[in-house]
C-alpha cells in the first residue's frame, strides 16, 4: 500500500501537479477500528416499524426504523418530501416522533445518509371523533321511571359484584402460580 502511494506521489511530481497525493480509500471507524471503504458494511434495506399509520389531530406516535444488515451504520435521515403541514416530525436517529397537525395524508421518507436506500411511511391524520352522550332523567315519583331507575341500579350492582368476584379469582390463581414457582426453586 505504501509503495502504491509513493508511486502515485512520484507520478504527480513528474507531471507537474501540485504534489497532492490522491485519496485512494475513505476511512470508516467501527468500534474504534479503522475500516476502509471496500470493507464497510452497506445498508441494503430499511425496515420501519409500520408502513401505514393513522393518527387523530393532536395525537402523536413514535415510528422506529431498523437497518439490514444489523451491523450496518444506523445514520438515518427522516424527511417530509411534500411538507403539506398535515404532520410534524421530530427525528431522533433510529426513531421519529410523529405529531398529527391537521386532517390529510402525508408521507415520511427515511433515507440512509448517502441517500441510496430509502423507505416510506404513509401517515393519515383524521379529525377526532365526537363523543356523543345521552342524558337520562328519571322521576322517582313516577312508577315507570322508578322501575327503570331500580333496574339500572341493580344492573350496576350485579356488574360490580361480578367484577369483584373475577378479580378475587384472578388474585387466587396468581397466588397459586407464585407459590408453585417458589417451590420449584
Amino acid at each position: 500500500m505504501k509503495k502504491l502511494v509513493f508511486i502515485l506521489f512520484f507520478i504527480c511530481l513528474m507531471t507537474g501537479e501540485s504534489g497532492a497525493v490522491p485519496v485512494i480509500e475513505r476511512e470508516f471507524y467501527l468500534n474504534n477500528e479503522m475500516l476502509y471503504d471496500s470493507d464497510a458494511v452497506r445498508v441494503t434495506n430499511i425496515l420501519p416499524s409500520t408502513l401505514r399509520l393513522t393518527l387523530s389531530e393532536g395525537e402523536s406516535c413514535e415510528i422506529y426504523a431498523d437497518v439490514i444488515p444489523e451491523n450496518a451504520p444506523r445514520e438515518l435521515m427522516w424527511s417530509l418530501p411534500e411538507e403539506l403541514g398535515t404532520i410534524n416530525i421530530y427525528p431522533r436517529g433510529e426513531y421519529c416522533t410523529v405529531y398529527g397537525a391537521k386532517e390529510g395524508t402525508e408521507n415520511i421518507k427515511i433515507d440512509t445518509e448517502n441517500g441510496k436506500v430509502s423507505a416510506t411511511v404513509s401517515v393519515e391524520v383524521k379529525r377526532p371523533r365526537e363523543i356523543r352522550t345521552r342524558s337520562f332523567e328519571y322521576d322517582i315519583a313516577e312508577e315507570e321511571g322508578s322501575e327503570i331507575f331500580t333496574s339500572a341500579v341493580m344492573q350496576f350492582i350485579i356488574r360490580f359484584l361480578l367484577t369483584l368476584a373475577f378479580s378475587a379469582l384472578l388474585a387466587a390463581v396468581w397466588m397459586l402460580v407464585r407459590q408453585r414457582g417458589k417451590k420449584r426453586k
